[in-house]
């Protein structure tokens, strides 16, 4: 065995345990195809949405009085890196870094109190409708796949 196999064996050999790395990918709810939402125009009903785009995940009342109807999915994927290194018996160090990005995506549909349309949004959900309310049924799960 030569003097760098040595090397790179016992260096292995301190790290043992030491050197975490995982891939995760999250997936939750079915993504509206680009362009579903383009037949529903506003003046049409809520029954119109749902003809096009099947259950939503969220529906709640804005402050306002109008009904935001929203169809949520998460498709994220990363790396989790973490070092963890005990120097004396009692003292540890650690560091740990993730890039796991988890964005929900939407298509988000308000409506009026007689349920007719009012406006069409697509993108992330946090930027299309920050108000959503964190109560709501599933969110919670949606919440907790983000990271937050």
């Amino acid at each position: 065995m030569t003097r760098g196999a040595v090397v790179v064996l016992g260096a292995l050999a301190l790290l043992a345990g030491c050197v975490t790395a995982s891939y995760r990918r999250t997936r939750i709810g079915e993504p509206v195809p680009p362009g579903a939402e383009d037949g529903v125009v506003p003046g049409q009903d809520l029954g119109a949405a749902l003809a096009a785009l099947g259950a939503p995940s969220l529906v709640w009342a804005s402050e306002n009085g109008d009904v935001v109807v929203a169809w949520t999915w998460l498709d994220a994927a990363g790396l989790d890196f973490g070092v963890r290194y005990s120097f004396e018996r009692f003292v540890t160090a650690s560091f740990d870094w993730a890039s796991l990005r988890r964005e929900i995506d939407a298509v988000v549909m308000i409506f009026d109190a007689e349920l007719r349309l009012l406006d069409v949004r697509r993108g992330k959900l946090g930027e299309l409708i920050p108000e959503a309310p964190e109560s709501d049924s599933g969110w919670e799960t949606l919440r907790a796949a983000r990271g937050g």
